[in-house]
């Protein structure tokens, strides 16, 4: 490989010294001894973690295996170098992971620390921690794609954005499943036995709640859009070699290289302007900064490197503007800033179901606008510069990756620190800093809502161009005289609901045994409603990460093993066939669920704030119930769907290129 690809590698590795750089000086190891809240933050982590290490060792075994006994039986190679470079991908996203896992408690401890001083340094404090973790998961993932690409080769972008996208699997929808059971169920066990507060240090659900909201929305949305972004860069790379335009895989390469670049002035500019106490829109503008830097740069490239590329550099600003066009329009949509939000909350006084169909009406229009515009997206691009200009468009959406990583991780570390000051301290300074910060982390909320479903749709299409464009797959096939595409794209029609059933009883089934053991600990463990003895927060969170990570092995085996089987068994048109089938079926779903969560998590919001009543009033329960239905659409379904869209079509696209 061109030795350029040793750029992105080694700007990865002072991105990766960045983050550390960051958690370093946030939670130094010099401080003194961690508290009893950090220490049963801890042992929760350590064991869900556990979990998660088994289960990615598991499917990685399991799909080595697989593959091993058909290459073997049909006398086919057995593709030995995508394959490490699957464990490659598996081991980085999973270290990246634990790094950021283990030092969130400690984190937590210290932004509370530095909210008992000035607002400027509690911001600062959830700045570094934003990011350090979003650098960390950068710079592994990076580097050791990079790594890959140089030992390998390009190809082996494949298998390692398989290891990822599987890996990812088990520590997002694992995190979804987690975070969603320790809310509803906390929640249910404060209304259901009264004596148990939902923020109360005796209670083993305030922990396994901060747990999971770190695991779903920090670790979890972090591996969901570091797949999407590889999904870009693959796509480009493979599509690069059917373009015109000279070397073009090189084009990814100085793109990523140069957004690396611009993320981190982006950092400079933010740190000085925290430092200097104006920080009032600090994380937009580092989004800001890096997305306008990125552009100049890409234009650059392309003009010096790539005469006559002009349209490539339209097609990437269009993907580049269409990302924060896309997390504005959502915000309109769903956020209690506007009416659409507002008018699912004022339904409360008419009951549940007013409710449930104010919701599902804004949803389904917000489902068939969003769709409209990435859609739009889509065509211009590919009519200015064929496939290869979707390409550009995707890795214009994704290049801002990091920025948008550091948005995405404010909110629910504010949110964590909320939750933990209320059981450490009673301090007003804390609390109104604490109150200062999650307010702050909310202005990122329009970048945050709709980009991860819309970077996982546009990255997605552009895997199933490089598919069909680069390997001329004969799409001219009479569906209902084929009957080896017919079947596997009815299966792949099908294979979502499936795969949606076994996660959704999963999700049940962890949510009642938490509410169960909730109580059991308030009743069986001596003193401790009296506060003399600690929950035991080891055995609330094995009992929820057990059946979160035991919940997603069938359907990680629905995920591989049909487009394996139709590999070995069918023909190349079949292995397309299923993974059209799930992409028509699935893409509309992503949207629509996602933001029937948003618009009902918004509604209850609104009323909170203080509208409307407040939360005192008796029609508030109508919200609060909608909120927790619609927390299993929103961390749940829609982020399954796109794993599963993405796992699938990554899967095909190994199969095709090794079978």
């Amino acid at each position: 490989m061109n030795a350029a690809h040793a750029i992105p590698a080694i700007l990865s590795a002072s991105v990766l010294v960045l983050g550390i750089w960051c958690l370093r000086s946030l939670a130094p190891y010099s401080v003194h001894a961690e508290s009893d809240f950090v220490k049963m933050l801890k042992d929760g982590v350590i064991t869900y973690s556990r979990r998660i290490v088994s289960n990615v060792i598991q499917i990685l075994a399991y799909l080595t295996g697989v593959i091993f006994i058909f290459s073997y039986g049909f006398g086919k190679a057995f593709p030995t170098q995508q394959l490490i470079a699957t464990g490659v991908g598996g081991v980085s996203i999973l270290g990246a992971s634990l790094i950021q896992f283990f030092a969130i408690p400690r984190v937590l401890e210290q932004i509370i620390k530095r909210s008992n001083t000035y607002p400027n340094v509690a911001v600062l404090a959830q700045f570094l921690a934003a990011n350090g973790l979003s650098a960390v998961y950068m710079g592994v993932v990076g580097g050791s794609l990079y790594l890959c690409l140089i030992l390998i080769g390009y190809k082996s972008m494949i298998g390692y954005g398989l290891g990822v996208l599987l890996a990812g699997y088990f520590i997002r929808i694992g995190g979804g499943i987690f975070r969603t059971s320790s809310s509803i169920a906390n929640e249910s066990a404060s209304i259901r036995y009264g004596k148990i507060s939902r923020y109360d240090g005796r209670n083993p659900g305030t922990y396994t709640e901060i747990i999971g909201g770190v695991a779903g929305n920090v670790l979890g949305v972090g591996s969901d859009l570091v797949s999407s972004f590889l999904f870009a860069v693959t796509g480009c790379v493979i599509l690069a070699e059917q373009s015109s335009f000279g070397d073009a895989t090189l084009i990814p390469t100085y793109i990523y290289s140069a957004a690396f670049l611009a993320s981190m002035i982006a950092f400079a500019w933010c740190y000085f302007r925290i430092k200097c106490n104006r920080y009032s829109n600090v994380f937009l503008e580092g989004i800001y900064i890096t997305a306008s830097l990125s552009a100049i740069a890409t234009y650059g490239i392309l003009y010096l490197f790539y005469d006559g590329a002009t349209s490539l550099f339209w097609c990437y600003l269009a993907g580049l503007l269409g990302a924060i066009a896309l997390g504005f329009l959502s915000e309109i949509l769903t956020s209690f800033r506007f009416r659409y939000a507002r008018n699912i909350a004022r339904q409360m006084e008419n009951g549940a179901l007013h409710v449930t169909l104010a919701a599902l009406q804004n949803s389904f229009m917000s489902n068939g606008i969003i769709f409209i515009f990435v859609a739009s997206i889509a065509v211009v691009t590919f009519v200015l510069s064929g496939p290869y200009g979707l390409a550009m468009a995707s890795m214009g959406m994704l290049s801002v990756t990091q920025s948008i990583l550091v948005g995405n991780f404010s909110l629910p570390l504010s949110n964590a620190v909320s939750r933990l000051s209320r059981v450490t301290t009673d301090s007003y300074i804390v609390h109104q800093n604490v109150t200062k910060t999650e307010q702050l982390a909310g202005t990122t909320i329009a970048i945050r809502n709709g980009f991860s479903s819309g970077a996982a749709l546009l990255s997605t299409l552009v895997l199933l161009s490089a598919l069909i464009f680069s390997y001329s797959l004969n799409l001219s096939v009479n569906l209902f005289t084929d009957i080896g595409f017919l079947v596997p794209i009815l299966a792949g029609l099908t294979l979502p609901y499936v795969f949606l059933s076994i996660i959704m009883r999963g999700t049940q089934n962890a949510t009642l045994k938490l509410t169960e053991e909730i109580q059991r600990q308030y009743h069986e463990i001596p003193f401790l409603r009296e506060g003399k003895a600690k929950p035991d927060v080891i055995r609330a969170t094995e009992q929820i990460g057990q059946r979160a990570m035991d919940t997603l092995i069938i359907p990680g085996i629905l995920m591989l093993f049909p487009p394996i089987i139709i590999a070995y068994f069918g023909t190349t048109s079949g292995i397309l066939g299923l993974a059209l089938g799930v992409f028509f079926s699935s893409f509309n779903c992503t949207f629509l669920w996602g933001n029937l969560g948003d618009s009902l998590q918004q509604a209850r919001a609104y009323v909170e704030t203080g509208h409307l009543g407040g939360n005192q009033i008796e029609a508030f329960d109508v919200l609060r119930s909608g909120d927790q239905t619609g927390t299993v659409y929103r961390d749940v379904l829609s982020p399954s769907i796109n794993m599963l869209l993405k796992a699938i079509c990554m899967v095909t696209f190994l199969l095709i290129l090794t079978t």
